[in-house]
């Protein structure tokens, strides 16, 4: 089955086409203020590569965040215009959960508190821990304040961000002063991981809509 996924919930967005659980063509670029004309030219680049057109995809696959509300936004429009003429299923994956499967697969991570930065002070966050080989959420995404930070930090639980640089010095703080376990670097939700991902799923089971914890704009969703 070949799955075209996006992401632009970080700073480094991405585009992939998987079929089964192959990798066939990949795209990543750097965060950029013109993300519709990036995520286009990428997919069509893409899928000029690996000789495939659009109508031959089966499913779509899109990261709901958290993260970057205007690249969240973008995709999820562009992904579900994308699928409306032939009425493919399009299948929302959390970014977040992208993550926690990177920490997991790459660094060996069984338990990850996955945290970004929420602006206005606060942290939005969610733990994940290993269920039957899959990273699972232990508990719903969820704002925090920044000056109750540590209560959110489990010691058997590893830090993991797709925003190093922002937050570093604050999570390499609570390293020495707790011992807990870090990340030190940027793991970001990569498209790949994500068309995977859904190619699991049998149904969407939550809408299709970007993960945003401030009510104000959650509402208006």
């Amino acid at each position: 089955m070949k799955i075209l996924a996006v992401d632009q919930s970080s700073s480094s967005p991405s585009v992939a086409l998987i079929d089964g659980d192959s990798v066939i063509a990949e795209r990543i670029w750097q965060d950029d203020r013109n993300r519709k004309s990036c995520l286009f030219g990428s997919i069509d680049a893409m899928l000029k590569q690996a000789s495939v057109k659009l109508e031959n995809i089966e499913r779509f696959a899109v990261g709901m965040g958290p993260g970057s509300y205007t690249g969240l936004r973008t995709s999820i429009m562009a992904v579900k215009a994308m699928a409306m003429p032939d009425h493919k299923p399009v299948f929302g994956i959390s970014s977040g959960n992208a993550i926690a499967e990177r920490a997991n697969c790459e660094y060996g991570e069984p338990r990850v508190t996955v945290l970004g930065d929420a602006r206005r002070s606060q942290f939005w966050y969610c733990h994940f821990e290993l269920r039957e080989g899959t990273m699972t959420p232990v508990d719903k995404w969820m704002l925090v304040e920044s000056v109750s930070f540590r209560s959110i930090c489990r010691p058997e639980f590893c830090l993991v961000t797709p925003e190093w640089s922002r937050l570093s010095v604050l999570l390499e703080a609570e390293m020495r002063r707790s011992g807990i376990r870090v990340i030190t670097q940027s793991i970001y939700p990569e498209a790949s991981r994500l068309g995977r991902m859904a190619g699991k799923c049998v149904v969407q089971t939550e809408p299709v809509a970007p993960i945003y914890l401030h009510a104000a704009v959650a509402n208006a969703i």
